[in-house]
């Protein structure tokens, strides 16, 4: 599922946004242009992103990532987790933010059942890394054999298909881990989110 983006200007007003951020948000484009991006988050979450705006549109930091909670049109809170990058005009001045947002699965842990194994864990951290299947065998000391047979297990488990019920490529193997949240997408190399794969 593509991720919510909005586009912000030097007040943190919103300028643009994409489909997904209006389905985030149950607002339409046209009503969300002209925003305050306060407006669509809770108190809270404004208040606690505001110093760090300030930094990022004074030219002191080029991005951060911070969770915050979205509110939407019904009312609705939905956690999730920001990355604001600084938008720079032509002369290299500050010239407003773009706004990632990453919903936060507040569900318990994975049930055990579909938790991956840390043989399986190890194989889709270094296939979301950009390692060959060939390149993992070595690393973990498998046959190719082993691996393919890994990640059987894991598209099992994540419940991840291509078209058809096909079994799904490695890219969208890795797709499916960052969807359920079990990679992070704010380091790298890629990690795996324990707490997602072993429960609370």
């Amino acid at each position: 599922m593509p991720s919510a983006v909005v586009v912000l200007d030097l007040d943190a007003r919103i300028v643009d946004a994409n489909p997904a951020a209006e389905r985030a948000t149950g607002y339409p484009r046209t009503v969300l242009v002209g925003r305050p991006v306060g407006a669509v988050t809770t108190p809270h979450a404004a208040e606690r992103h505001r110093p760090h705006w300030r930094e990022l549109v004074a030219g002191r930091r080029e991005r951060y990532d911070l969770p915050g909670t979205l509110l939407h049109a019904d009312g609705t809170p939905l956690p999730v987790r920001l990355t604001v990058s600084l938008i720079r005009d032509g002369t290299g001045r500050p010239a407003g933010g773009v706004a990632v947002v990453h919903p936060l699965d507040t569900r318990p842990g994975m049930p055990p059942a579909r938790r991956p194994s840390d043989a399986e864990a190890a194989v889709l951290a270094r296939l979301a890394a950009g390692r060959s299947i060939q390149q993992i065998a070595d690393d973990l000391r498998l046959t190719r054999r082993g691996v393919d047979y890994r990640i059987a297990q894991l598209r099992r488990k994540l419940r991840a298909e291509g078209p058809d019920g096909a079994p799904a490529t490695s890219a969208a193997l890795v797709a499916r881990a960052y969807t359920l949240g079990i990679l992070t997408s704010t380091v790298w190399p890629p990690r795996l989110e324990l707490g997602r794969v072993r429960g609370r």
